[in-house]
């Protein structure tokens, strides 16, 4: 749509306000995944506004009936963590992992989700194990996490043999 487009030029801009404005604009005029996607992603990412994000990325789910879009179960997952509900927190880190096993993104979001809220050792150290392994899949060391979190896009390359 017209508003998609003209948000995607504002971001590639770095005009991320009227991005946004124009990502909801487009998610209200005809809500499809990648006009809401970009609204939440927008919100979370350059305003970091995690129940903004929420609000947009649950209509891919809710009004659209899609399980999965892009990183959407991580990026929810991610969202409703730092708003505090920890249990839908790894719901939607859970679902991920279904869609993206080898996820070393989504696996350290899980792990830093259960230490911040406590869970009982045996799940942090069996979370932790699958954090390393996808972490050595991708080559890289799990202090290297950092850049997953500025760049996901690596976790989406193909893995190194």
């Amino acid at each position: 749509s017209f508003h998609l487009y003209q948000g995607r030029l504002c971001l590639s801009r770095d005009q991320k306000e009227k991005a946004l404005d124009f990502f909801k604009r487009s998610a209200e005029i005809y809500p499809n995944a990648p006009a809401l996607y970009f609204a939440g992603q927008t919100a979370f990412f350059d305003f970091h506004r995690p129940a903004e994000a929420i609000f947009w990325l649950k209509k891919i789910h809710s009004e659209l009936r899609m399980p999965s879009f892009l990183h959407l179960n991580r990026l929810l997952g991610h969202a409703t963590d730092l708003t505090g509900d920890h249990a839908l927190a790894l719901y939607y880190f859970d679902k991920e992992a279904k869609d993206f096993p080898f996820s070393a993104l989504n696996a350290g979001l899980r792990l830093g989700a259960l230490q911040k809220h406590n869970a009982p050792p045996d799940q942090i150290a069996a979370a932790a194990a699958v954090f390393r392994r996808t972490m050595e899949m991708r080559k890289l060391n799990t202090d290297e996490f950092p850049k997953l979190l500025k760049n996901p896009a690596l976790d989406d390359e193909p893995l190194v043999k």
